[in-house]
């Protein structure tokens, strides 16, 4: 293991005691994160000024985004790609596990009569037309439920 030393100046001092506070990594861990976002910020910088933009890129021209897309740079630019990711992720996850439960409430609370009672429902609202659509319906939610 290296050894580097490192002078502070008197004005950075208290950017050092934050860090040191944290205590969920050593200090030397936060200035290797810290230079390896840099050397990867510069690098990405060197490839734009190359090839006139980012090499493997995928440019999204839908204005809709723009607000997601700035807000995920703002994120990757402060805490990291593998912290977002991981972040992104663990979102993913309980986003589908919270799915998951309002399915199964679902299928709970109607149940096989329940969805027998909706065609019903739908074949005197809306004809044969209103039944072959809900049934179409009630298929597609079987055929995800088992993918």
């Amino acid at each position: 293991m290296g050894t580097r030393t490192l002078y502070v100046a008197d004005e950075d001092e208290r950017v050092w005691k934050e860090a040191a506070a944290l205590g969920d990594a050593s200090v030397s861990k936060l200035v290797t994160e810290g230079l390896r976002y840099v050397i990867a910020e510069r690098r990405v910088a060197e490839v734009e000024n190359e090839e006139g933009s980012v090499g493997h890129s995928v440019t999204i021209d839908r204005p809709e985004y723009t607000t997601i897309i700035n807000r995920l740079r703002q994120l990757l630019r402060r805490y990291g790609w593998q912290r977002v990711g991981l972040a992104f992720t663990e979102a993913c996850i309980r986003e589908g596990a919270a799915r998951s439960r309002a399915k199964r409430r679902a299928e709970e609370t109607l149940g096989a009569e329940g969805r027998r009672v909706a065609a019903q429902r739908a074949h005197e609202t809306k004809g044969v037309e209103g039944r072959k659509a809900a049934a179409r319906k009630a298929w597609a939610k079987r055929k995800a439920a088992k993918a």
